[in-house]
């Protein structure tokens, strides 16, 4: 039996586009091509700016409704695997618990398709459980939902972004990324910062409509959502992410779901740009973090700048090569996972199992419509 070294990455969302140069980079270290099946909305934005030109994937784009025609109408033996990098579908005018929900079929290459979950809430359904009972689920980080072990596929890298080393003078520059950061009480605690702090640090807020008290305009820098080259530049210029993950978070969701799956995008940004995050120390410890690697605080965001204000160069640059390492180990974790799925694939084509699962999914999907 003849297996192609060809993979199908599909992103039926309008956004996520930070995560496909990742995971498309992981399967070329994995020695397939890959194309790509994303949204308009996500190509507009360019996600592969950076990424080599002579590496680049073919890439398609559309709507939704495109995307699923174009599933529909795919020789499954064109590709090894069809691989979902977000098995949720949240958009304004849909709402559904899965991408195969939407889909109402489930799409294959030879040995099958892969979905990844970004929180738990597709998994409260029998369909989504089924795939993750099947071994075809994976996470961006390491996580157990009802005793069920779910492997990491994590897509830390956004191409050759140039990297700056750090502001050698005393002003440190702290980015803040993604809306929901930027609630009045969290600009309160900026706020207390600067004010405490004077001249030694500022702040670039990036992601969303953000109205900054006058008195502050100087120090906090508004720059709204971005393209991924203008995003993927500040980053790369910034001293510390801040990721505004607190111990005391007041939003009963916002606090649950980060223990339920859901991965922070700046965990990935600090991975991917060995950019040490400030946050605090029940979700340093949720992700794996500790002082090695970043700046971790108990309750007040102030005792987090305390720190940062005595973190001598050669403290930092360790800080960094600490993260260095634990991309690397990522890296080689992820692919391992991935290996070792494909392997298990190749058994299940050979005995006739997949698609007889896909069946039984399907018929769930049909029978709880």
């Amino acid at each position: 039996m003849i297996f192609k070294k060809k993979i199908l990455i599909v992103e039926i969302n309008p956004y996520h586009g930070e995560i496909l140069p990742g995971f498309c980079r992981l399967f070329q270290i994995m020695g397939f091509k890959v194309d790509i099946l994303m949204r308009k909305e996500v190509y507009k934005m360019n996600p592969f700016v950076y990424y080599s030109k002579t590496e680049l994937p073919n890439i398609s784009y559309g709507d939704a409704e495109f995307i699923k025609d174009r599933l529909k109408n795919i020789n499954q033996n064109d590709y090894l695997l069809l691989f979902f990098s977000t098995n949720v579908f949240w958009e304004s005018n849909y709402n559904y618990s899965s991408v195969i929900r939407y889909l109402k079929f489930i799409p294959s290459g030879i040995l099958g398709s892969l979905f990844i979950e970004h929180n738990n809430l597709s998994l409260q359904y029998d369909d989504a459980l089924e795939l993750l009972q099947q071994g075809r689920v994976f996470n961006l980080l390491n996580y157990k939902y009802k005793n069920i072990k779910i492997k990491s596929f994590n897509p830390h890298y956004f191409g050759s972004v140039p990297i700056f080393d750090g502001n050698k003078g005393n002003k440190k520059n702290i980015l803040v990324i993604g809306r929901s950061n930027f609630n009045k009480t969290n600009l309160k605690k900026i706020y207390r910062v600067v004010d405490e702090f004077d001249d030694k640090f500022s702040f670039t807020l990036i992601g969303g409509n953000v109205v900054v008290d006058n008195r502050y305009k100087e120090q906090i820098i508004i720059k709204g959502r971005l393209n991924f080259k203008d995003l993927y530049n500040e980053i790369a210029k910034c001293d510390y992410l801040l990721a505004m993950l607190e111990n005391d978070i007041e939003d009963e969701f916002e606090r649950t779901k980060y223990f339920s799956g859901t991965t922070s995008g700046t965990v990935q940004l600090s991975l991917g740009f060995n950019k040490p995050m400030i946050i605090g120390q029940l979700f340093a410890k949720n992700y794996g973090f500790d002082n090695s690697s970043s700046v971790i605080y108990k309750k007040d965001l102030l005792e987090a700048f305390n720190l940062i204000n005595k973190t001598e160069m050669s403290k930092y640059n360790k800080m960094r090569a600490t993260i260095s390492n634990k991309a690397r180990i990522m890296d080689s974790e992820s692919v391992s996972n991935i290996k070792h799925f494909i392997y298990m694939q190749k058994i299940k084509k050979i005995i006739g199992l997949i698609k007889k699962e896909d069946r039984l999914i399907t018929r769930e999907i049909n029978l709880n419509e």
